[in-house]
């Protein structure tokens, strides 16, 4: 959601500065300066964002992965300790 708030926000600045390039012939070059200034903003703040996104993803699915395998072990655990009871069970009748 912020992200798209800060594009439109870039995106209206960029609108602005257009009709302002537009308006002015002597501030023309001025008005390109910042437009490349924002754009060149808007691009390092999107990777910044892309490569906060991509560690995020793979912090997750590292948990993801040690919670099945933790849960693997729980059921394997499980398994042998209702296998066991059963065995004990069964000793006990006999």
């Amino acid at each position: 959601m912020k992200y798209e708030e800060q594009r439109q926000a870039h995106e209206q600045i960029m609108r602005n500065i257009q009709n302002r390039e537009r308006e002015s012939v002597i501030g023309k070059e001025e008005a390109a300066k910042q437009l490349q200034s924002i754009k060149e903003m808007h691009s390092t703040e999107y990777h910044e964002m892309e490569a906060k996104f991509e560690s995020e993803r793979k912090r997750l699915i590292d948990q993801i992965d040690q919670l099945q395998e933790r849960n693997t072990e729980m059921e394997l655990s499980l398994k042998a300790q209702c296998d066991d009871a059963i065995n004990e069970a069964q000793t006990l009748r006999e």
